[in-house]
């Protein structure tokens, strides 16, 4: 019996190394291609005149902290028929490259955004903004096409929100999402995201409540969107779907609980609970007015 047993497990870890190494050589392709394209990035499209980048970024972040809301049309709701596909076609990657000052190679602060309109107007939170940007900032899609930020719309560090819009080749669209209505504690929620460096994650969970907080002791208390969805760093900004394809939320941060442990072999804390904080629709219909409705 231990034979087979240890045979079996002989089995599945060929098995589990095998599609392991299949998916290393699937993404090993997409990874050669984005350092590739982070270079060419700097070069090209981030090189315009027309790019906000250092004090212009700032001032322009600024400028818009002052914009009450901004209007965007109405998109249509369509049929799904895989919602991690018809999700990965409206969640684009935000990169910010940046040098290190140890080395002469392009990194990149990663989040995630997605499309308000087939024009280039679109979302993700404030505080991926809120920070140097040397070299300007854009978003890629799943076939790393990049499209630089270009205009700064609406700003609210304390619903942890920007507006922006990014510049578009000539007949380029962009697929969207259309804005929902508050959701129903315990209703489905899907998210796909950039979360730890791992591109187009997807995440399926549920909406677990509702909960003001304060993100520092000089903003407002606000009710924010708790969700149990698993995602981590890279993931901001990322649209929260519900089952109709509606965003009804998008994310912003989590909160470790930390517990104090203390036993024989280990003294210090762990975290007993990642609570996941994001913003909700609400939100944003506070700031965006949409045509039609």
């Amino acid at each position: 019996m231990n034979k087979v047993i240890t045979a079996l497990l002989l089995s599945t870890v060929v098995i589990s190394a095998q599609a392991q190494d299949n998916v290393e050589r699937t993404y090993d392709n997409k990874t050669s291609r984005s350092k590739a394209s982070l270079d060419a990035l700097v070069a090209g499209e981030l090189a315009g005149d027309d790019i906000l980048k250092g004090d212009a970024f700032k001032e322009k972040l600024l400028k818009a902290t002052k914009v009450e809301k901004y209007t965007v049309p109405a998109s249509k709701k369509v049929a799904i028929d895989s919602m991690f596909e018809y999700a990965k076609d409206r969640t684009y990657m935000l990169v910010t490259p940046y040098n290190c000052g140890h080395c002469d190679d392009w990194h990149r602060r990663g989040a995630t955004a997605w499309a308000l309109s087939e024009d280039g107007i679109m979302m993700t939170n404030y505080h991926c903004f809120n920070h140097d940007i040397e070299k300007g900032v854009a978003v890629s899609n799943y076939d790393l096409d990049f499209y630089p930020v270009i205009d700064i719309l609406v700003a609210d560090k304390e619903a942890d929100l920007v507006v922006f819009q990014v510049k578009l080749p000539e007949g380029v669209k962009l697929k969207t999402y259309p804005i929902g209505k508050p959701e129903a504690v315990g209703s489905d929620l899907h998210l796909v995201s950039h979360t730890l460096s791992q591109p187009y994650y997807y995440s399926k969970g549920y909406l677990s409540g509702y909960a003001d907080t304060q993100l520092d002791k000089k903003s407002e208390v606000r009710l924010w969107m708790r969700t149990e969805l698993g995602y981590g760093f890279g993931s901001s900004g990322g649209g929260i779907i519900n089952n109709e394809g509606e965003v009804v939320g998008m994310v912003s941060y989590i909160k470790p609980q930390l517990k104090y442990m203390n036993d024989v072999k280990k003294t210090g804390d762990y975290a007993a609970k990642i609570f996941e904080y994001t913003v909700p629709v609400s939100a944003m219909r506070a700031r965006l007015i949409i045509e039609g409705e």
